[in-house]
């Protein structure tokens, strides 16, 4: 099926990352359904080329259309690095097989920070010049005999 066709197979987008450089790691993308009643009518993942093929079932339950980073199980993604968009405004968008987006929205997909409670240990050892700062601010400091 060609980008932006739609029939038994439903429509297929093209997602295009503006400010795209070769050479970069490209973000797993998903595309999560949503519909009337705030349910996951469907999860889509996009493929490395950036391609998204939307069944006609999921795009009439998707009541709204939510673009971000793919999820493990467990996995914390801040509501504002999701872009959320209606249906009809999702499908406006992308009526010529063609989704664009934003660095500034897809460019924060990559880390993710997680709020932890508890203890924090450094595991590995710190650069040369801590132990050379540490030795020069125990030893007693000499004056050159003159």
């Amino acid at each position: 099926m060609e980008k932006g066709t739609t029939g038994a197979g439903g429509l297929t987008v093209q997602i295009n990352l503006s400010d795209f450089k070769p050479g970069e790691a490209r973000p797993a993308i998903a595309l999560t359904a949503i519909d009337a009643n705030q349910k996951i009518a469907g999860l889509v993942v996009a493929d490395e080329k950036g391609m998204i093929v939307l069944s006609d079932v999921l795009l009439k339950s998707a009541n709204e259309i939510v673009l971000g980073p793919v999820a493990k199980e467990g996995d914390d993604i801040a509501p504002e690095a999701l872009l959320r968009l209606r249906r009809d405004e999702f499908l406006r968008q992308a009526n010529n097989g063609v989704f664009n987006l934003a660095r500034s929205i897809w460019g924060g997909w990559f880390f993710h920070i997680r709020c932890v409670s508890g203890s924090v240990r450094k595991c590995r050892r710190g650069p040369w010049w801590f132990d050379e700062i540490y030795r020069l601010a125990t030893q007693p400091f000499a004056l050159p005999d003159s």
